[in-house]
């Protein structure tokens, strides 16, 4: 796997969780490939039409943000369009004049490459705590 791969791949997964706290789901599908699917705490989509059900979900939620941090990508050592990230994630929300971090966890997510670019296949979300 090349750097330019690696660069691509940490800048897709800061992708989906911007496209995903700023409510552009033109942007957010991009990330994923067709049939990709999101698997959460309290919900599961698959496919683009159940991923933008999802993000317009969110308009009702409080100013809200996802941080990513500590992006370990493995490549797939027999599949070398394929790749695994694990990462960390903070989701904050804004209520009554505070910012309030309102769950940790661990996102484990597939990525393959396409003609295009690198796709989401699916993401994990653990909720630590």
């Amino acid at each position: 796997m090349t750097t330019d791969d690696r660069l691509q791949i940490t800048e897709l997964i800061m992708q989906v969780n911007q496209a995903f706290d700023a409510v552009d789901i033109p942007r957010f599908l991009e990330c994923f490939v067709e049939d990709g699917s999101m698997i959460g705490p309290r919900q599961t989509a698959t496919g683009h039409a159940e991923l933008a059900q999802w993000v317009e979900q969110t308009v009702s939620r409080p100013p809200h943000r996802h941080f990513t941090t500590n992006v370990v990508i493995s490549p797939d050592p027999d599949a070398p369009d394929r790749a695994t990230i694990r990462s960390h994630w903070l989701y904050v929300e804004y209520r009554d004049g505070a910012v309030v971090a309102d769950g940790m966890g661990v996102y484990e997510d597939e990525v393959i490459r396409t003609a295009s670019r690198w796709r989401v296949k699916r993401r994990l979300a653990i909720r630590d705590f």
